[in-house]
């Protein structure tokens, strides 16, 4: 389960450089069968929302010679001038990769010790996690009542705040409460598509708090709704870019471009469905 849906996958096969790499029909398919193993409802391709793929450069061991120590696990080397480097690896463990890479440079270095300790990524706490105790105590429960009950907001949209944003979600409220420049202040909180709970004050919050530079950025990298709904998505997009467009002073030859260019990014998301089998 994820962001309201079910998410399947994955495979892992060879693939040839793109900027837009797309999920292939035999690949969707496969996992497509493997999930209907497990679920209690065969899965067709209709049922599909969005599919994507992505490129994965795995590295070589260069103290190893054979094809046999190409690793999907992340490398730390170190050169004859004791340069360090870290390589390969995956974002679900860029925190051991942090450590490791650390590590091996105070114990190449030990001088460093006295100005900085052993790497510290395992007991960091992300931004919005009420890191000082001092918002909620880390009792995320109340961020939602409040969000329920202060602001108003429907249940799906304080959850989705919640689990996506943290104490932060109090941030994006207060946008909704003062209003922005599309939007008077004191409103109920405008989706961006009416199906899901991604709100057009998270665009505002996304620009001005998470550095968001394109529709794209918002789409797929500070929400989620690309990977959700690719349908939904294309329908968000041309909200999406006036709000943006807005906030940063885009022309109209900028917003034309980032119509397009979203509209290319999310074409490699959709699958063509129509066909059963």
């Amino acid at each position: 389960p994820w962001e309201g849906g079910t998410l399947c996958g994955t495979t892992d096969s060879e693939a040839p450089i793109s900027m837009h790499p797309s999920a292939t029909k035999e690949e969707v398919d496969f996992v497509l069968a493997e999930s209907s193993r497990y679920l209690n409802k065969k899965v067709r391709r209709s049922d599909v929302l969005a599919a994507w793929s992505g490129l994965r450069p795995l590295v070589k061991d260069p103290n190893k010679g054979d094809t046999k120590s190409i690793s999907r696990e992340h490398i730390v080397e170190v050169n004859d001038g004791n340069m360090v480097t870290i390589a390969g690896g995956k974002w679900t463990t860029y925190r051991q990769m942090a450590e490791d890479a650390i590590d091996k440079v105070l114990e190449l270095y030990p001088s460093l010790s006295k100005v900085a300790s052993s790497c510290q990524t395992k007991n960091m706490m992300l931004v919005g996690s009420d890191r000082a105790h001092i918002v909620c105590d880390q009792r995320f429960d109340n961020i939602m009542i409040t969000l329920r009950e202060d602001y108003g907001f429907d249940r799906d949209i304080a959850e989705h705040l919640t689990r996506n944003y943290g104490t932060r979600a109090l941030q994006i409220a207060e946008i909704v409460k003062d209003g922005y420049v599309t939007r008077k202040p004191g409103l109920h909180p405008k989706r961006l598509v009416a199906k899901y709970p991604f709100l057009e004050a998270e665009v505002v919050f996304a620009v001005e708090q998470e550095y968001a530079l394109t529709a794209e950025d918002v789409l797929a990298r500070r929400t989620r709704l690309a990977f959700v709904d690719q349908k939904a998505a294309v329908e968000a997009l041309p909200l999406v870019v006036d709000l943006m467009g807005r906030l940063l002073n885009w022309n109209s030859r900028t917003k034309k471009d980032q119509i397009q260019k979203g509209l290319e990014f999310l074409d490699t998301m959709n699958v063509n469905f129509d066909e059963e089998e």
